[in-house]
């Protein structure tokens, strides 16, 4: 079992520059949509939205022990 950071989108146990970039990329996606990624979907709610940016940003600089 992995316990992962909430923001932490790419697993390397930080949130940081590499997940805001994932959340970008996605950002107003969708599923079907070519740059949907269901990882950076964080509310499980089915869009790429500022709820998931805000989710990353609060976590921004947290890490989590590994």
């Amino acid at each position: 079992l992995k316990i992962r950071l909430l923001g932490d989108i790419n697993g390397d146990n930080t949130v940081d520059l590499k997940d805001v970039y994932a959340v970008s990329l996605a950002f107003g996606s969708y599923p079907g949509h070519p740059e949907w990624d269901p990882l950076v979907d964080l509310n499980q709610d089915y869009v790429v939205d500022l709820k998931d940016v805000f989710a990353v940003s609060s976590n921004y600089g947290n890490e989590c022990p590994s």
